[in-house]
């Protein structure tokens, strides 16, 4: 009975190694492709690669690309670096600008992430109103976040 046990045990130990191998493997044949969609301009590719990448400045360079080619979340994620300094100086001048290009296509992430600009006065004057405005696109647009950002500002008594 030892032996039987011990031999499925080996045996699934076997299948778990090999899945490993072979589920790598797979990452890295995807990674690739993906890489080449990108370099063939697919922009919705780069974004992939730079989300799952964990080199900042691929990250930052690939998002680049994609913004570029107008892929407009890649201008948002872009944006985020930038306001934060991630994989690239820090110019929150630039965020602002890449944010509102965003909103401005109707990413409501982008409209969010600009209204808490806003409200808390980082890299902009501060203006309650825009940030209610900009919280209230973000809602329209489905945002929780957004809605619930924009509720307790209009609780709050902003206009």
């Amino acid at each position: 009975m030892d032996s039987k046990n011990n031999m499925k045990k080996l045996l699934i130990l076997w299948l778990i190694t090999f899945s490993s191998v072979l589920f790598a493997q797979l990452n890295i044949d995807a990674e690739k492709k993906l890489e080449n969609e990108c370099n063939s301009n697919k922009f919705n590719s780069c974004v992939v690669v730079a989300l799952n990448s964990k080199d900042n400045f691929k990250q930052v360079e690939l998002l680049q690309k994609a913004c570029n080619g107008e892929y407009i979340i890649a201008c948002g994620f872009l944006a985020d670096n930038l306001f934060k300094g991630v994989g690239v100086r820090q110019d929150k001048s630039k965020a602002i600008e890449l944010h509102q290009k965003a909103c401005n296509r109707n990413l409501a992430f982008s409209c969010v992430d600009l209204g808490t600009m806003f409200f808390n006065g980082e890299g902009v004057r501060q203006d309650k109103s825009k940030a209610l405005s900009l919280y209230g696109k973000a809602c329209d647009l489905k945002s929780e976040s957004g809605c619930e950002l924009y509720a307790q500002l209009k609780n709050s008594g902003v206009k």
